[in-house]
């Protein structure tokens, strides 16, 4: 007897795909401020710089234009913490005024996750736009022969 195949057939893209992955799931639609404080002397500092290289992108900041990304830069060998400032509307449905990450034993692809896991799934639901439709559409959906003149 033969052992039926279990499992995928192809390898997985490893941390940086599951990194890039994080981050196109990334919304700050429910944040206005986000600070990230860190000691850049701290063992686990490299983390935090990354996190703030990978939310200072354009796609990370075009979800929320008016957000603020703030750094504070101290050295009293503190651990690094990212901190979000929910918006009015955000605060009242929550009940929460902000939220702080300590960065000390996570990763980066752990950090984002729990990112996406506290601020994304906070970010308010966006409604869906209607599409306009073009006359060779509406012709193909409206029956066709009805609209046509001889």
């Amino acid at each position: 007897m033969s052992v039926p195949y279990s499992g995928v057939f192809t390898r997985s893209g490893g941390v940086m795909s599951a990194v890039a992955k994080q981050l196109k799931m990334l919304n700050f639609k429910a944040v206005k401020r986000v600070t990230v404080k860190f000691d850049p002397f701290h063992e686990q500092a490299h983390i935090t710089r990354d996190f703030l290289h990978a939310i200072s992108t354009t796609k990370v900041s075009q979800t929320n234009p008016s957000c603020v990304i703030k750094t504070d830069i101290v050295c009293n060998r503190e651990k690094p913490l990212v901190t979000f400032f929910l918006t009015p509307a955000v605060q009242e449905l929550s009940k929460l005024k902000t939220i702080k990450i300590e960065v000390d034993n996570l990763s980066l692809l752990e950090l984002l996750q729990v990112t996406n896991q506290q601020v994304t799934a906070r970010a308010p639901k966006e409604e869906p736009v209607s599409t306009l439709k073009t006359k060779s559409e509406k012709k193909s959906s409206g029956g066709g022969a009805a609209g046509k003149r001889r």
